[in-house]
């Protein structure tokens, strides 16, 4: 999934988890194109993720462990997730995965995770 919201590009989002209503680990990377810092939200139903971007950042969310309390889907399915930069907002749909690609396994929430 990718998007521009304002200054902010929104590239590769996914969602990991075990199954529905389990925390879910996003992934994928935020770039601040400005010359300013600049914080970002994402949101779905019921969970709300704000990150700050230093001037110029490139956010790697696999370097920073970031999870929604609950995946809204199934694995296979999209969540619908809301971008918000300053005024701008993007709805996008980011996919859901599980760790069925050997890829993701490393990304898939731990029951003991925050």
């Amino acid at each position: 999934m990718n998007a521009e919201v304002g200054p902010i590009e929104v590239r590769n989002l996914l969602l990991v988890t075990h199954g529905e209503a389990e925390p879910a680990r996003l992934i994928g990377v935020l770039l601040n194109g400005s010359e300013k810092e600049i914080q970002v939200t994402l949101s779905d139903q019921d969970d709300e993720i704000s990150v700050t971007l230093d001037p110029g950042e490139q956010y790697a969310f696999q370097e920073h462990p970031t999870l929604f309390e609950s995946a809204d889907e199934i694995p296979g399915a999209v969540a619908d997730v809301t971008v918000t930069v300053g005024t701008d907002t993007e709805s996008v749909q980011i996919p859901i995965r599980n760790g069925s690609l050997k890829w993701l396994e490393p990304y898939l929430p731990s029951s003991t995770s925050n």
